[in-house]
């Protein structure tokens, strides 16, 4: 959705008349701005509702990986990534092809302290980091993997 010059991430809620469903943020309809008054392409490429009924929706952000999940009132989950959005450089690779990435070169960026600091370091376990960590995604967040 275009909004302001940005191209940002939007849903929508309807009844089952096909009527807007006003107890959705209010008017049946958010939008979400990952790059705050920067004018960003910002594309939602696919959605989930979790068990609980909160939605994730899953895109990108000026061509990195990019997350949100709403509450089922369509107000962000504060409790999801400290403000309801999570937007990660992927250099456009695969799960895989960018773990490899990171275990070849051994470079972590800076905008990717969250992996260190959910996964730890790989420090020479290798084959066997790699399988622990993709496990714990699997387990933990199975919509990256």
């Amino acid at each position: 959705m275009l909004s302001g010059g940005n191209y940002v991430f939007a849903l929508a809620r309807y009844n089952a008349d096909g009527t807007l469903d006003t107890t959705f943020d209010g008017d049946g309809k958010v939008t979400t701005d990952f790059t705050d008054n920067i004018n960003g392409i910002e594309n939602g490429k696919c959605v989930t509702v979790q068990a609980d009924g909160k939605i994730l929706v899953a895109g990108e952000c000026e061509g990195d990986f990019a997350i949100v999940r709403y509450n089922t009132d369509g107000s962000l989950d504060t409790t999801f990534s400290n403000d309801g959005k999570a937007c990660y450089h992927s250099h456009n690779y695969s799960v895989i092809e960018e773990f490899r990435r990171y275990f070849d070169i051994g470079v972590f960026h800076s905008r990717e302290s969250w992996f260190i600091q959910k996964m730890g370091k790989p420090e020479g376990e290798g084959k066997k980091f790699v399988i622990s960590e993709l496990r714990y995604l699997l387990k933990r967040a199975p919509w990256v993997v």
